[in-house]
């Protein structure tokens, strides 16, 4: 649901101000109010942020990223939140850009709910490949599927059954997914 004029584009910075606290997303130039996630998603995310926190623990290699906002273009602008994500220690630079990073993560990932458009998930992952994230994991519960992107347009789709990693960004992390979609059973 857009909330602000169709006529007038929002800026990122304008955004930040009018739109704080508000869950939404600026979607080129146009507000996007974003329905509360499920009780599911919610976990699913919060399962995720632990097993990628597991591994850094060990590694320390990077800083883990919740909600935060990203521009991913300008002109008209966009700002995307993934529902959590990575960003390798090298690339951070601080103190950090106010309000919103401009140095998109390594890694990001997507929880799905039912209410969600493959559409709009199609274009949302699209938005951060494009912006430069090295990978993107779109993980529906519902269908205990994961979906793996990447640069260059390779998608791989993993099942319960299946090891969800991401190599080039976290080397060594393994999840099985079984103990993913296990947990949230």
């Amino acid at each position: 649901m857009s909330i602000s004029p169709a006529t007038e584009a929002t800026t990122a910075e304008q955004f930040h101000e009018d739109y704080a606290g508000l869950r939404a997303e600026l979607i080129e130039g146009q507000v996007v109010e974003l329905p509360p996630r499920s009780d599911l998603n919610s976990l699913c995310a919060g399962l995720l942020l632990r097993a990628i926190s597991a591994w850094d623990l060990l590694h320390q290699a990077g800083f883990l990223v919740t909600t935060g906002g990203y521009i991913l273009s300008r002109d008209p602008d966009t700002v995307r939140a993934p529902d959590g994500g990575y960003i390798r220690r090298e690339r951070v630079s601080f103190p950090r850009p106010y309000p919103y990073g401009d140095q998109v993560p390594d890694l990001v990932f997507e929880v799905v709910s039912p209410s969600d458009r493959s559409s709009r998930v199609y274009a949302k992952v699209g938005m951060w490949l494009e912006a430069g994230v090295h990978v993107v994991w779109v993980v529906w519960p519902e269908t205990q599927r994961v979906w793996v992107c990447r640069t260059g347009s390779d998608l791989s789709v993993l099942s319960r059954s299946d090891t969800l990693t991401a190599e080039e960004v976290l080397p060594g992390f393994a999840l099985p997914l079984e103990e993913l979609f296990g947990a949230l059973e």
